[in-house]
């Protein structure tokens, strides 16, 4: 599989998650769910699904995403020091970020999201069997990667996270097309991980930056069930960026002062609130990624 953009008068306009929602009552073995998610979801299944124009499917498939899920997660938010964990896998980054890595960066893929949770169209995930019908391309280690621009936050999995930054790198000394992965990590140092340090080291990085503990916020892992006033949270330990480039990709996205700047501002803790309130005075929507590029496979 060989993905790369296409041109920009043919992308379709990005679905933010959480924008507005629909309530289903969805009866499956006697098990009943009451579940009120992101019109999103119909968005991501009318582009991505091909056997279904009629939408005979889509709420069995939908039920099957979030028992999966919920099988994975647990059914609620749990301070529980596992199930945090694990919950955790599933944060993702707050709507004025994805704005400004498609504006600044021209960034229109995440390698790590799922349907409940992913900002731009397509993206990579866990569970490619269920994933797929709302486009998921499946595990990122999978995917072959010839141009674009990408966000890559992955779980905090070791193993996972040092797979990720070698297939990046493999990525990247293979395509002479433009080519950009931004990767956030956890700033992390006692001892430094493994993959944090290839990130640090890599032959492929044109900047590092830092984004300070309490100073940032992330979106909570059971986004998808929240109210938008719990929908942040505030995080308790520093991020890591790091551009991972190569020299056309460079060329094309350079991590100038100005961008990354533009970037941390994004980051500020309550600048999503702010973002809403300036949509419910605007009659256009704020930050808009209508002329994003899309991502395909050949």
């Amino acid at each position: 599989m060989r993905v790369s953009c296409t041109a920009e008068a043919t992308a379709f306009e990005s679905f933010e998650c959480s924008n507005s929602s629909h309530t289903y009552d969805v009866t499956f073995a006697e098990e009943r769910w009451d579940f009120e998610f992101p019109a999103t979801m119909e968005h991501l299944y009318r582009h991505s699904c091909f056997d279904d124009r009629k939408f005979d499917l889509f709420i069995p498939r939908v039920w099957v995403v979030l028992k999966r899920y919920a099988t994975f997660l647990g059914v609620n938010p749990s301070p529980n020091t596992a199930n945090a964990d694990v919950q955790d896998t599933q944060q993702s980054l707050p709507v004025t970020v994805f704005e400004c890595l498609n504006r600044a960066f021209g960034v229109t893929f995440e390698c790590f999201a799922s349907p409940l949770n992913c900002y731009f169209r397509q993206y990579c995930s866990a569970f490619a069997d269920c994933d797929s019908y709302f486009g998921s391309r499946g595990s990122f280690l999978k995917l072959k990667a010839v141009s674009g621009s990408f966000e890559a936050n992955p779980p905090y999995c070791e193993e996972l996270m040092e797979a990720s930054v070698d297939h990046m790198e493999r990525l990247l000394s293979d395509s002479p097309e433009p080519l950009s992965f931004i990767v956030l990590m956890p700033d992390y140092r006692e001892p430094t991980p493994v993959a944090l340090q290839r990130l640090e080291t890599s032959q492929f990085k044109r900047r590092q930056v830092i984004v300070p503990a309490y100073e940032h916020e992330f979106r909570h892992g059971f986004q998808h069930v929240l109210s938008k006033s719990e929908m942040n949270v505030r995080s308790v330990h520093a991020t890591v960026i790091v551009w991972l480039q190569n020299s056309a990709g460079h060329q094309r996205w350079e991590p100038s002062e100005d961008r990354v700047q533009a970037l941390l501002e994004a980051f500020r803790p309550g600048r999503e609130r702010e973002r809403d309130r300036q949509e419910l005075l605007s009659p256009t929507r704020q930050g808009s990624t209508s002329d994003s590029k899309d991502v395909v496979v050949h």
